[in-house]
């Protein structure tokens, strides 16, 4: 088990596209902490806002279509590097993405989706531009290039999610990505739990994609050469979201569970940049060594955190047969 492959995976796995929690936080005249939120639905759908979702939604599947299928031939594994490329060439990303662009440029939009529809041609805009750069890659049966393109892509595709709104996450996006929707769910642990689950739906967003597997095609030379572009961005994610979860206050009855996804936090840090340090001395023993360690530091707190703290992280929720 290692960090690309136990901590996250490429989003292909379903997650379920739900509304979200209203995060509301306010105090009483007496300094009280106002009651804990609870899931609030949306005003109801119109005819006309369904019809856009719908065709939204018929944009997005075409997308995820064909991106699942260079990710499928990526992950395969076959005799020669020129069959691989051959069949990703075959799928022309660059201009399905930019026959969607054109295509969702022309959709009438509902004023309510405006602001939804406005970040959503800019996530696919960007998606044009890394999609651009596959062909080179292509050519050049440049694996390195090519799947940190990939990557960037899923990463894009993560922080549309969580910006997204509830209905038009629920109602335009294939539910085929992680961190996903925001859930309908009111998280464990009320206003503590409601803020702790969404800086762990932005970390994951940019984390979980780039501790994907590598595609079995990549020789040591070229994950040496791809951990060398991903690893700054995983220690930088990872950073970014341990100041925010020092800074969150746990209820008395997260306290422990609390220490535990801190101490994750810095496990996981200390893996990382042990892996940095592995790739840049061209180490694949220390290397494997730290991906071994990565799922270790994930099976130890989730083996030790409580059921309403993985409710609310789901990150560890880990089948207990992988962490044995």
């Amino acid at each position: 088990m290692g960090i690309r492959s136990v901590l996250a995976k490429k989003p292909t796995a379903a997650a379920l596209a739900l509304l979200a929690v209203a995060l509301i936080s306010a105090c009483s005249d007496s300094g009280e902490s106002a009651p804990p939120p609870s899931p609030t639905a949306e005003p109801p759908i119109s005819s006309e806002e369904q019809a856009y979702l719908d065709e939204v939604l018929e944009i997005d599947t075409l997308i995820g279509a064909i991106v699942l299928r260079v990710e499928t031939a990526l992950e395969g594994s076959y005799a020669t590097r020129g069959r691989l490329f051959s069949l990703v060439g075959e799928e022309d990303v660059y201009d399905t993405f930019q026959t969607m662009v054109d295509r969702l440029d022309s959709v009438d939009v509902p004023p309510r989706y405006e602001a939804d529809h406005q970040r959503y041609l800019e996530s696919l805009n960007e998606s044009v531009a890394l999609a651009e750069r596959l062909q080179p890659a292509i050519d050049a049966e440049d694996l390195v290039t090519f799947d940190v393109t990939l990557v960037e892509l899923f990463v894009s595709r993560g922080r549309l999610l969580v910006d997204a709104s509830p209905s038009f996450c629920a109602g335009a996006l294939r539910s085929d990505a992680e961190p996903g929707c925001a859930s309908a769910e009111a998280a464990p642990g009320g206003l503590y739990g409601a803020e702790l689950r969404e800086t762990f739906r932005r970390f994951l967003a940019d984390f979980s994609p780039r501790v994907s597997a590598f595609p079995p095609a990549m020789n040591a030379d070229e994950v040496f050469a791809e951990l060398a572009i991903l690893q700054p961005p995983i220690i930088e994610a990872l950073e970014t979201a341990a100041e925010e979860i020092r800074e969150i206050e746990p209820p008395s009855e997260f306290a422990d569970d609390h220490a535990i996804i801190e101490q994750y936090f810095e496990g996981t840090l200390d893996v990382s940049r042990a892996i940095s340090q592995a790739a840049e001395e061209r180490d694949t023993d220390a290397q494997r060594r730290e991906f071994d360690r990565s799922g270790e530091v994930l099976c130890e707190a989730a083996l030790s955190l409580s059921d309403e703290a993985k409710a609310i992280t789901e990150i560890f929720d880990v089948p207990p047969a992988q962490c044995q």
